[in-house]
């Protein structure tokens, strides 16, 4: 290496030259005073110690601690008010589903008992109708007795008839008795032991038209029916007239 500083340049191609890179110099930094060096605190001044480190963790854990609890108030808070709130519109959609289950359990109750009404109305007529039914049964069942029992129950039949009926007395007859004839069946005027058993003033005469148990009364002033048929009659009609009163 030259240790020339400058190398003339027609020595160029002649030598072998090394280059170096130039850098400028710089001046270093000047120290500080010792005066304006800063603060001389110890450099084990700046940390702490364990003891602050445990009141500064305790301190931390405490401000932790009431964040939480301040969050569960808070929570607890916006959940009553919610469950409030929610309380009062399902009170209110309570009430009035409540209503309206109770407005058609009421309904269906009515047509219930309107069902049931008119049930009972058509087994009442049904009832009616059987308890008629059963009346002229027994009715025809007591007729067939008397019709049995001959002279026992058609000689008390006359009598009622002649005593619920008073003829006029026959002009012909001195003691004023009523000139009557009453017609019956052959074989009742047989059981009744004849014409001879007619009361004063009464002939009895057989009338093979009629039912046993049946009488027709003839006189001067008109014509008396008491027969089996139309004594049933009567009952039919005063049976008619009670369940029209009763609105039947």
């Amino acid at each position: 290496m030259s240790v020339e500083r400058f190398i003339p340049a027609r020595r160029v191609d002649l030598e072998a030259i090394e280059a170096f890179p130039y850098f400028a110099a710089q001046a270093p930094p000047p120290l500080e005073d010792e005066d304006e060096a800063g603060d001389d605190t110890p450099l084990s001044a700046t940390f702490t110690t364990p003891e602050e480190d445990a009141r500064r963790l305790a301190s931390v854990d405490q401000i932790i601690y009431e964040k939480l609890q301040q969050a569960e108030r808070d929570a607890q808070d916006v959940a009553r008010k919610a469950y409030e709130q929610g309380f009062a519109a399902g009170e209110t959609e309570g009430r009035a589903f409540g209503e309206s289950q109770y407005r058609a359990q009421i309904q269906r109750l009515d047509k219930a008992l309107g069902e049931l009404s008119a049930s009972l109305s058509l087994h009442g007529k049904a009832a009616q109708d059987e308890l008629l039914g059963l009346a002229l049964a027994f009715g025809e069942y007591l007729a067939g007795r008397e019709i049995q029992q001959g002279i026992q129950t058609l000689r008390p039949l006359l009598e009622r008839v002649l005593e619920a009926h008073p003829f006029p007395a026959s002009p012909d007859d001195p003691e004023g008795r009523p000139g009557i004839t009453v017609l019956i069946h052959p074989r009742d005027l047989e059981e009744i032991g004849g014409s001879a058993a007619a009361p004063a003033g009464v002939t009895l005469r057989e009338d093979e038209g009629l039912t046993r148990g049946s009488l027709r009364v003839e006189s001067a002033s008109g014509v008396l029916d008491a027969t089996v048929e139309r004594r049933r009659g009567h009952l039919l009609e005063l049976i008619q007239r009670i369940r029209e009163q009763e609105g039947y």
